[in-house]
C-alpha cells in the first residue's frame, strides 16, 4: 500500500480478501459460481464457463455466459504479479484439495496417450505434482545466495563446453544406431575433457557448497 493512497483501508481490506480461499480462487479462476463452484462433497469444480476461461485466458465471455462481466477475461483479471496463498498450497474449505485446479479430483482425466498411460503406471501418479510431491525432496528454502562471478577464462571455457554437449547431444538423439550414439557420446566426453570440462565442475561443485551453507543457516 502506497504512502500517498486515498483510501488505506479499503486497500488493507482487498488484500486481507484475496487471502481467503474465495479470493485466492476468484484471483486465480475468477469468480465463484460463475466459473468454479463446492460440490456436495467440498471438491473444487470448474463451470463449463470456469473451464473454457481455464483453457484460454483470453477468452472473450459473452453478456449471455457473463452478464456484467462479459468481456475478454484477461483484460478484467489482475495483472499485478504480487500473490497471497501459493497454488499448491491447502485450500482450507475444500475436501482437501490445493488451489491448483490442475489436482482438482474433478480434473484428473483419462491419459491422452499410451506414453502418459505407462507413465502413470510405473509412477502410480496421475499428474507430475503428484509424483513430485510423493518423494522425500523439498524446494530449496530463500537464501541470499547468488551466482558467483565467472573469469574470463571459465567463461570462454563453459562456453565451449557448454556448446559441445548441446550440439553431441543432438546428434545421438538422431543415431541410427546404437554404435554410433556410443560414438557420438564418447567423441563428445573428449572434446568436453579437451576444453577443461573439470574446470566447469569444480566451478559449479563450489557453488553448490556455497549455496546449501546458506540453505543450512536458515533452517537450523
Amino acid at each position: 500500500i502506497g504512502a500517498k493512497t486515498q483510501y488505506p483501508e479499503v486497500c488493507m481490506e482487498i488484500i486481507n480478501w484475496l487471502a481467503t480461499p474465495e479470493g485466492t480462487l476468484t484471483f486465480n479462476y475468477g469468480p465463484k459460481d460463475l466459473c468454479w463452484y463446492y460440490d456436495e462433497e467440498g471438491n473444487t469444480m470448474f463451470t463449463e464457463l470456469g473451464k473454457k476461461i481455464n483453457a484460454d485466458r483470453k477468452y472473450v465471455v459473452t453478456e449471455e455466459e457473463g452478464g456484467l462481466y462479459a468481456g475478454n477475461f484477461n483484460d478484467g483479471s489482475a495483472q499485478y504479479n504480487n500473490t497471497t496463498w501459493s497454488i499448491d498450497a491447502t485450500n482450507p474449505e475444500s475436501n482437501g484439495e490445493t488451489y491448483n485446479s490442475k489436482m482438482w479430483k474433478s480434473n484428473q482425466l483419462e491419459p491422452k496417450n499410451d506414453t502418459e498411460a505407462d507413465w502413470r503406471a510405473v509412477t502410480g501418479a496421475t499428474m507430475i505434482e503428484e509424483y513430485m510431491n510423493s518423494k522425500p525432496y523439498k524446494i530449496a528454502p530463500a537464501t541470499s545466495y547468488s551466482e558467483s562471478s565467472k573469469s574470463d577464462e571459465l567463461k570462454v571455457v563453459w562456453s565451449q563446453v557448454t556448446e559441445t554437449i548441446k550440439n553431441y547431444s543432438w546428434q545421438a538423439i538422431y543415431a541410427t544406431t546404437d554404435a554410433d550414439f556410443d560414438s557420438i557420446v564418447a567423441e563428445m566426453i573428449a572434446k568436453a575433457n579437451e576444453y577443461d570440462y573439470a574446470q566447469c565442475v569444480d566451478w559449479s561443485k563450489g557453488e553448490a557448497a556455497t549455496k546449501h551453507a546458506l540453505e543450512l543457516e536458515v533452517t537450523k
